[in-house]
């Protein structure tokens, strides 16, 4: 069994990971982690504006038959 826990390949290079570098690499990883939220609530308020407008688009298209059934009933 080979005893190679602990040690790190980088660039081809065998090194043994410093405290300093793997705290490195958490930051990195909870400023992706960070970035993806951003970017995932930054899509939501996309997509629930897209929902807001088509509702709103089909509200006057609504508006819009009724004003035209009124105006045919009255003629």
């Amino acid at each position: 069994m080979s005893s190679r826990r602990g040690i790190v390949r980088d660039s081809g290079n065998c090194t043994t990971p410093t405290s300093s570098s793997m705290y490195s690499a958490a930051e990195e990883c909870r400023n992706d982690l960070l970035t993806l939220e951003e970017r995932t609530q930054a899509e939501l308020k996309e997509i629930e504006r897209k929902k807001l407008l088509r509702r709103i688009s089909l509200l006057r298209i609504r508006a819009a038959k009724a004003r035209l059934a009124k105006y045919d009933d009255n003629s």
